[in-house]
Parts: C-alpha cells; structure tokens; sequence
C-alpha cells in the first residue's frame, strides 16, 4: 500500500482523508482493509469535527458533493470492492449529519447578521476560511507526502508530477499569476488608504497608493522569505490585540455593548440584517455560492498550496487544519465594528475606510496609529509573499519552460527579483486607474484560482483522470468567468460567477473523463 501518487499502467493513490488508502480499485484484501479503516476514519472525524459547529454543517455539504463526484468515478471504474467502500463511507457522512442540525440552526442565526460592505466581507472570510481548513484536512496530507517524494516546490510542479504534462503546468501557472495580480492590487490600495488616513488627508490617494508601493517593493527586497515569516508574527499579534480591543470597545464607547448596538442597529436599518442588504444583487444564493466558491479555493492559491510543503509531516497539516478555524474567531469582531461605523458615520462615502475612520474619531493619536501600522503590516506580508511566489512562478514554471534551456538557480533567482517589479508595476497600474472596492478584488482571484479545484481533487482522488480531462475543464471553468465578468453577468442566476465557473468546470472535466477514457498505452 504506497502512499505516493503515480500516474501509469500500475495506478497507486492515497485516500488518506480519515486514514483510508485505496491501492488500484481492485483485489480481494482491498474490502477487508477498507472495512477495518473505515471505522478509525468514523472515530477520528467524530472526534476532530463534532465540536467544530458550524464548519461541520459546512464539511457535511462538501464531502457530500465530493461523494457524488466518487460515485461517478466508480460507476467509471466498474470496481464491486470500490462501490462498496463508497456506500460505507457514505453512511458514515449520514450519521455524522445528523448530528449537525443544531449547528446549522447556529449558521442560520450567524447569516442573518450580515451586511454589505465591511460586515458581508469579514462574514464570508469567517466562513470560507473554516471551510477550507476543512479541505485541507483531507486534501493536503497526500498531496504533502507527494511533494516529498518528488521534491516539488510549486503549485504547477504537483500538476506537472501528477498529470505529466509541461502544458497543463503552464496554464496553471499563468492562471496563478494573473490571479495574484488582482490580490496585489487589493493590498496596495488597501495600505494606500491607511497610509491616506493616518495623514490626516495630507497624501492623496495616489500618492498614497504609490508610497504604498514603494513600502512594499523595499520590504520585498531587503527582508526576504525569513523576514516575512518574522515580521508576520508580529503582524498576527498586534492585529488581534488591535481588533479585540476595538471589536468590544467601539459598540461599548457608542452605545453601551454589543448587544445596544445591535438593537439600535435593528431600529435603524433593520434591512441590513437580512440578505441581500442595501444590495439587489448579493443574495442567499449570491452568499452561499460565494462561501463555497472560496471555501474550496482557499488552498488552491498558489502560495497557499505550496505552503504545505513546508509542514513537519502530514500530522501537522492536519493539527493545523482543526487548530487554525479559532483564528477566524476574531473577525466577528470586525462585523460588530462595522456595524458601529454604519450607525455612528452615516453615509461614509467609501466603506472600505469604515473601520480606520472610525478608530481616529474614537481614540488617542497614539492609538489610532498603532491600529494603523497593524493595518499596514497586515497589508505588506501577504502582499510580500504574493510578489516572491508570483514572481517564482514566472520565472520557474513559465518562462524556463519557454526557453526550453536549463537555467541555473542563480541565475533563475536573479530573474525572479525582475519579474517581482514587473509584477508589482502591473497590480501599481490597476489600483492606481482601475480601482475597485477591496471585497471585489479578493473574490476576482478566488474566481480565477478556485478552477484549480478538480484538477487537485480528482488528482488525489482518481487515479485515472489524465491531464487533457483537466486541461479541458480547467479552460472551459476560466472562458465562463471572464465572459460572465466582462459581460457584466456576475452574479449569474442569482450566483458568484465564480463558482458558476466551477460548477460548469467540474461537468465538463468528468464528462471528458467519460466520453474519452484512459488510453491502453497510458
């Protein structure tokens, strides 16, 4: 039983979600093992995810999707031992989900907080966050033990290894760059509006914007991958301290609590209690597609991916995963501080500045600057990290396989530095005259990425999808969002466009899969 993934005549690939490994769909021993790891699969979910609340509720609707994928790739495989595994498997996630209606009764009563803007963006950060801890519970470990097998350092390197093909490698690297960019530009102009603020006007918006992209290219330059990882910790800590003490203290300041805050909230605007806000467009269909369309991309960015890499072993990614949905527990805290700037700064003409506004009118100069140098750290790593992979996907998985030469390491580095300006001018150029509000761009390149998901999934989950299956979802996934998008079709139907690509996305890979099967010579 290997538990590295192969791609040939002999088809080894590890199903070691709860522990299970499948070895090739086929023998007599395969049911008797099964049937034996399935049981410490029932244990060990009862027991990392009962108490998990609503990400259980959120896991139960996933890994059901997920199962009605397998049950195709069985009736494919023509497998007795596999429809058997599957139906047991399948009646472990039905007893599990009866245990979650008083979960989602709590999901019902979190939804209906929601509002736009700053509230609706901290609401579906807190949700697709637990959720793709969850998938990264059972994706991530064989993936990770891949990675090590075959010393992979990228995201396209685990699509090269899996589906040997330099092509599809390609297109997913360039899909991963073009998808940072709109992510970059969001940080930039998010530093360009604390650097904005924390002056008190004295820099425009643009200057701000390029003052932020001079802090940011310098930060990149001179710190590195270690630096970053140093300056994050910092980052985390004096964010948390920031938002606790303004998440209870600004609904305290104004109106006495969080729970007068609400009621006043209720008296005020009871509208935006409810979906789909002040909006006519993000409704319930537009929130759950949203949350599920970034939910299963949360790992499917680039840096995010191949930061598995990095864990100790496969135990540690998934200790991470049960440990890591507790930090989204902060972020409530930033819906109860944009509530307050609603009540307390109506009709503020841009929301994205709700919450720094706020803190300047509400405290100490001194205060108020601590805030925004969290806020500005918050804004520099991840946008630091974003340039460093973006630029070693460029260089590595795009142009040295362009050039088709073999590029020393040094050199490919020094070729990188370059890329990262090139990189960094290109998301300058669109926060600077294509600005957008911040929420929009984060979704716009989980709209790009997230197609990535079957391609991962069904690497890890069957054995014998080939790369043209994946390649032809993956492209017909991406033409559905750009059309949608530029047509001004987002939603669609009442959905994100995104995930109308995904949907569309993973139809088209498994018919491909099953109008065209495995060659005899693969």
């Amino acid at each position: 039983m290997g538990d590295e993934l192969e791609t040939g005549n002999t088809m080894t690939i590890p199903l070691s979600m709860a522990g299970l490994t499948l070895t090739d769909l086929s023998g007599g021993r395969l049911f008797q093992y099964v049937d034996g790891e399935l049981e410490k699969a029932r244990a060990e979910i009862e027991q990392r995810f009962l108490a998990g609340g609503a990400a259980l509720a959120a896991a139960y609707d996933l890994i059901g999707e997920l199962l009605a994928a397998l049950d195709g790739a069985v009736a494919a495989f023509s497998d007795e031992s596999a429809r058997v595994a599957a139906m047991r498997l399948k009646d472990t996630v039905a007893e599990l989900g009866r245990s979650t209606v008083a979960e989602e009764h709590r999901l019902a009563e979190l939804g209906s907080m929601a509002k736009v803007g700053v509230s609706l963006t901290a609401l579906i950060h807190d949700m697709h966050g637990t959720l793709g801890y969850i998938v990264s519970f059972f994706l991530l470990p064989p993936i990770w033990r891949m990675a090590k097998r075959r010393g992979l350092h990228t995201q396209p390197d685990f699509f090269l290894a899996r589906y040997d093909s330099p092509a599809l490698a390609g297109v997913v690297a360039l899909v991963g760059v073009v998808s940072i960019v709109p992510y970059l530009q969001l940080q930039l102009a998010g530093l360009g509006m604390i650097v904005e603020i924390a002056s008190g006007g004295a820099f425009s918006s643009t200057s701000a914007i390029l003052i932020a992209f001079a802090l940011t290219c310098v930060f990149v330059y001179t710190s590195g991958l270690k630096g970053i990882a140093w300056v994050a910790i910092v980052k985390d800590v004096s964010m948390i301290v920031a938002v606790v003490i303004i998440g209870f203290g600004l609904p305290s300041m104004y109106f006495g609590g969080i729970g007068p805050m609400m009621h006043e909230l209720m008296r005020q605007h009871p509208a935006h209690l409810t979906f789909p806000g002040h909006t006519t467009t993000m409704g319930v269909r537009w929130v759950v597609s949203t949350i599920l369309l970034t939910g299963l991309g949360f790992y499917c960015w680039p840096h995010m991916f191949a930061s598995a890499f990095s864990a100790k072993d496969d135990r540690t990614i998934r200790r991470n995963a049960v440990i890591m949905p507790l930090y989204q527990l902060p972020i409530l805290l930033i819906l109860f501080v944009g509530f307050t700037a609603l009540l307390v700064i109506p009709g503020l003409k841009n929301p994205d500045t709700a919450l720094l506004s706020l803190v300047t009118r509400s405290y100490p100069a001194w205060f108020a600057g601590f805030v925004g140098g969290a806020g500005a750290v918050t804004a520099m790593v991840p946008a630091s990290m974003l340039l460093l992979v973006a630029a070693t996907l460029t260089a590595k998985n795009i142009y040295r396989p362009l050039t088709r030469r073999d590029i020393p390491d040094d050199k490919l580095m020094g070729m990188s530095r370059a890329f990262m300006l090139v990189i960094a001018l290109a998301a300058l150029a669109l926060a600077l005259w294509s600005p957008k509000e911040l929420v929009n761009l984060l979704i716009f390149g989980y709209d790009g990425v997230a197609q990535f998901f079957p391609g991962i999934a069904l690497g890890v989950f069957a054995p014998r999808v080939r790369a043209r299956h994946v390649m032809a979802g993956l492209v017909v996934g991406e033409i559905t969002v750009v059309s949608l998008i530029w047509s001004s079709h987002d939603p669609f139907l009442g959905m994100n466009a995104g995930f109308v690509g995904l949907a569309i996305n993973a139809l088209v890979t498994m018919l491909a899969f099953a109008l065209f099967p495995e060659r005899s010579d693969e």
